[in-house]
Parts: structure tokens; sequence; C-alpha cells
């Protein structure tokens, strides 16, 4: 009996994967059905991860980050973007790759090979990721300080978080000017 059940669900989750192919097919020339698709997926993700699973996964974000910053610093992108990637100081490699590969940002095709996904193919224009995790990250990484100095209320005038994390009295695009 369990055997049976067992094999109904697998039959059932094939369905549905096979459902969300035709879908995304579908939706790719639509993106408000697309956006609509997303949020569905989000939504199923949120009733399928256990609490746990969802605690770990954002634990994992910077670890991802990271990754990725470092990658757009060596040029590891551009290079997998024309190449599979095997070598290089591959202990360094793998480490780099390994959490993009889990977040399916790059593709792990054998032990230890990774070719370039969809994503990996975007984070090879530089300039947007690396502003963001160099700069406005910090920021908010120091919000919660910035919050605790001023009794944890909103913030009045022109300083925020940005010139607390910055120790800077510009705002951010005359400081990024400079």
């Amino acid at each position: 009996m369990a055997a049976a059940r067992q094999s109904d669900l697998q039959s059932r989750i094939q369905a549905v994967e096979k459902e969300l192919e035709a879908l995304l097919a579908d939706v790719r020339s639509d993106d408000d059905a697309r956006k609509q698709l997303l949020d569905i997926a989000h939504k199923a993700t949120a009733m399928v991860e256990a609490h746990s699973e969802t605690i770990w996964r954002l634990l994992f974000i910077p670890h991802v980050n990271v990754s990725i910053r470092t990658a757009i610093e060596i040029g590891l992108f551009e290079t997998l973007n024309k190449t599979r990637i095997t070598g290089g100081d591959k202990l360094l490699t793998v480490s780099i790759l390994r959490p993009l590969a889990a977040m399916h940002f790059v593709i792990e095709t054998g032990f230890q090979t990774y070719v370039a996904g969809p994503v990996s193919k975007a984070l090879a224009i530089p300039g947007l990721f690396k502003f963001m995790h160099d700069d406005a990250v910090h920021s908010c990484i120091k919000v919660h300080e910035f919050l605790a100095q001023n009794g944890f209320k909103n913030p009045e005038g022109p300083n925020g978080p940005f010139q607390h994390a910055e120790k800077t009295d510009l705002h951010m695009f005359p400081w990024l000017m400079q």
C-alpha cells in the first residue's frame, strides 16, 4: 500500500512539474502572467518549505552574495559564459561556484564542472551587483545599529542609516560622486 501511495505521489509531483514547464513557456511573453506565476511559486515555496529550511535559506544568502561578489572580482562569470569551468585554482573556484549552483545561478554538469546559467549571464554585466554589495548592503547591515542609537524611532531629517554606515553627512549620490 505504501509503495502504491509513493508511486502516486511521485506521479502527481511530476505532473505538477510538467504543468509548470508548460506554463513557463506560455508566460514568457506576458510579464503580468509571469509575475502572477512567480507569486504563486513563492507562495508554494512558503507552504512546502519547513520553517527551519526557510531560516537556513535566509542564513545562506550572505554566502551566496560573497560568492557572487568574489566571482565578479576575479572575472569568473565572464569566463564561465565563454567556456565551462573545470580548473584554475580548483578549490577556490569550487568554493565560489558551489553555493551558486545550489541557488541555480550556475549549473553543475559533473563533479566540480560548471557552466553558465541564465542568472550568471546577467551577473557577467559589471556594475549593479558590485555597487549593491559593496555600498548599499553596507548601509543595510548597519540599520539595526543606527536604530538602536536613535531609540528605535523612525529617522527624522537628512541623516539616516546610510550616513551612519558611511560616517558622512552627505546624501548617497553626492557621496558616490566623491
